[in-house]
């Protein structure tokens, strides 16, 4: 491999001095010169789909796959046909494969690992993925989201985690997702959010954590979330919504708060939300509404949606 990588310095150094002073047998060379791009091409091609190969045998036998002929062989074209999705669903996966695997595709966009039976992702997992715009993790055995996980995935648009078995997201663990339009974590058993969760989306639009046992919202569960537009809270075990938690969400068209345990609408819970145009409060035990509860809102998006969902 260094002698390839001396040839092809030698190769680039002599083209470019031909570059410059003109070569005398200008179609003869142009001729040999495509064909030994091809060549050494090639044959960097065939050196990475073997290193490629090495690197999957090697991340198996560390961690025995039951469908490992089918992963490597999905794994293999994607990276000889540069393409730009990867469907590893239903796989029977275990373990995600090693970060060293994914340095050889580089070009993947949409990764999709949903149906498997992943327990755990460990930090700056997806870190070589650079140019990934979707990510789905739904329907897998996920309990927990540690700091950094997502690290690097600075292009990553969509990241679906629903329908996992998620207690807990450690504060950073969607650190550097800079560009993150919608996440979505329905399905869990998430019973809070630590107010440093989510402060760093501040590109986030959607936002879904349906059908979890979240029982309070505060006024930092939401900060930074500015260019929110869609928030569903539906089938939850909210009891308590503290006055302006969603302060400061100035984009915000939706809330679904709809089959929850709220009792009781307190002064200034929706403060500030003058772009709201549905709030959805259905299938609540709603006893008291205090004054000044839907301050800043206009009173046709409470309306019939505090009695039904329609």
């Amino acid at each position: 491999m260094k002698k390839l990588k001396l040839s092809i310095n030698l190769f680039l150094g002599i083209s470019l001095i031909c570059a410059m002073v003109g070569c005398n047998n200008g179609s003869h060379y142009n001729n040999g010169n495509s064909n030994i791009i091809t060549n050494i091409n090639q044959k960097l091609e065939e050196s990475a789909f073997t290193q490629l190969e090495n690197e999957l045998d090697k991340w198996n036998n560390a961690h025995p796959q039951v469908e490992y002929k089918k992963i490597k062989t999905k794994i293999l074209k994607c990276f000889i046909t540069k393409d730009t999705i990867l469907d590893l669903n239903k796989t029977s996966l275990t373990v995600l494969p090693s970060n060293q695997i994914f340095t050889y595709l580089p070009h993947l966009e949409k990764f999709i690992l949903s149906g498997n039976k992943l327990e755990d992702i460990k930090p700056e997992a997806f870190n070589n993925l650079i140019n990934l715009r979707d990510l789905n993790l739904d329907k897998n055995l996920l309990t927990n989201i540690l700091y950094g996980t997502f690290n690097n995935l600075n292009n990553l648009q969509n990241l679906s985690l629903s329908s996992n078995k998620l207690i807990n997201i450690e504060s950073g663990a969607f650190y550097g997702l800079n560009n993150l339009k919608d996440l979505y974590l329905s399905t869990n058993y998430l019973t809070r959010l630590n107010s440093e969760v989510l402060e760093s989306l501040y590109n986030l639009q959607t936002l879904d954590l349906s059908s979890n046992e979240l029982t309070k919202i505060t006024s930092d569960t939401f900060i930074g979330l500015s260019n929110l537009q869609d928030l569903d809270l539906e089938w939850n075990s909210l009891t308590s919504i503290e006055p302006n938690s969603f302060y400061g969400l100035n984009n915000l068209q939706t809330i679904n708060l709809n089959d929850n345990l709220l009792t009781t609408i307190k002064t200034d819970t929706f403060n500030g939300l003058n772009n709201l145009s549905k709030l959805g409060l259905y299938g609540n035990e709603i006893i008291t509404i205090e004054p000044g509860a839907f301050n800043g809102i206009n009173s046709s998006c409470i309306f019939p949606r505090l009695l039904n969902d329609e």
